[in-house]
């Protein structure tokens, strides 16, 4: 038997209003070579939709993981998808290209590798180079969900008010850190300066092999 595919489509209204931008899609996907994004195996025209025929990448999203699992996140998974959600918005960069849609329900994680998944949105940022700071917002979006995941409301009436990092347990250069990438603070200047300051925001918790 051969390997199971996904077909996304494109609904004949979709299709016909957004003909030009339903394109974007497949062009960006042929154009891509990474293990944690699913390859284009080609594109199918019929009856006024058209389906691309993707690869299937076994998991389930952080959306289902997250509240329908509720699956608590340590700091070893969170460094662990963090370092290889990083590493996959550096080589769409590198390539010039804006995923613009990172969330817990375009990621795919089976435990061990995550994988980025929709590229509907997706752009060139060659010529809108403030379009890379909506990936960085994004997977700040991304980490507070993660932390959020061990979060739990105080028991103690004295501490219901309590400011949520507090809960958390963060350090101020966390919170410093989370303030950059949902653009509070000062913006960072590309996504190396954002993986080197990942590393310091989880410490020591970082698995050197990935």
């Amino acid at each position: 038997m051969g390997e199971p595919v996904v077909l996304k489509k494109y609904e004949p209204v979709s299709f016909q209003i957004n003909q030009g931008k339903n394109h974007y899609e497949a062009s960006i996907l042929s154009s891509l070579s990474h293990p944690a994004i699913p390859e284009l195996f080609g594109v199918l025209h019929t009856r006024g939709s058209m389906y691309l025929i993707l690869e299937y990448k076994p998991g389930s999203t952080l959306n289902t993981d997250l509240f329908q699992n509720h699956k608590v996140y340590n700091d070893f998974e969170i460094s662990r998808v963090g370092i290889q959600l990083l590493s996959v918005i550096n080589y769409l960069h590198s390539r010039n290209i804006a995923h613009r849609d990172i969330s817990i329900d375009n990621i795919i994680d089976n435990g061990m590798h995550i994988s980025l998944v929709d590229f509907g949105l997706s752009r060139s940022i060659r010529y809108e180079e403030s379009t890379a700071q909506t990936d960085y917002y994004c997977f700040g979006e991304v980490l507070l969900f993660l932390l959020y995941s061990r979060y739990t409301k105080p028991n103690d009436k004295k501490d219901i008010f309590a400011p949520w990092y507090e809960e958390l347990r963060l350090t101020d250069f966390q919170k410093y850190y989370i303030g950059r990438l949902l653009k509070l603070k000062k913006l960072f200047a590309d996504i190396r300066e954002i993986s080197n300051g990942f590393r310091k925001f989880i410490g020591e918790g970082v698995p050197p092999y990935l």
